[in-house]
């Protein structure tokens, strides 16, 4: 399956870079900003493991669930070609940002009214990091 394969490869790479340490700080994502000091990329492949349960992320186009998150930040919502998004998300109209991805992964149902994305969302700041972290670096 190549989720789980980008997704070994993600950590092997990660684990090279954690040596490292990687010192990204992401703008947009402020909520408490001083516990969000790193980019943690093994925690962010960690936690999109979940998500790689719907969602595809790699470069071929092709969706599972959900759509494919390869290349999402910048993106406009709703607009990966193939996929049929719910009339909510195409209506929202927006550029996934890193901010609007922080506000988004917070609690999906509350931003996007209507969407079909079934997830209550993550409320813990680093985690969000985390994932937008991970999405920015393999996008």
């Amino acid at each position: 399956m190549k989720v789980s394969f980008v997704s070994s490869l993600a950590i092997s790479v990660v684990t090279a870079i954690a040596t490292f340490a990687c010192a990204t700080t992401y703008a947009g994502v402020t909520e408490h900003a001083s516990e969000i000091k790193q980019c943690d990329l093994v925690l962010g492949a960690k936690i999109f493991s979940k998500c790689a349960a719907c969602h595809p992320f790699d470069a071929s186009g092709t969706h599972g669930v959900g759509p494919n998150l390869y290349a999402v930040i910048g993106r406009l919502s709703g607009s990966s070609d193939g996929f049929p998004y719910s009339e909510a998300l195409q209506a929202f109209e927006r550029r996934w940002t890193k901010s609007e991805l922080n506000d988004f992964l917070r609690q999906p149902m509350a931003v996007i009214p209507g969407t079909t994305m079934a997830f209550g969302g993550i409320t813990k700041p680093h985690q969000r990091a985390a994932i937008i972290c991970y999405l920015a670096n393999y996008n």
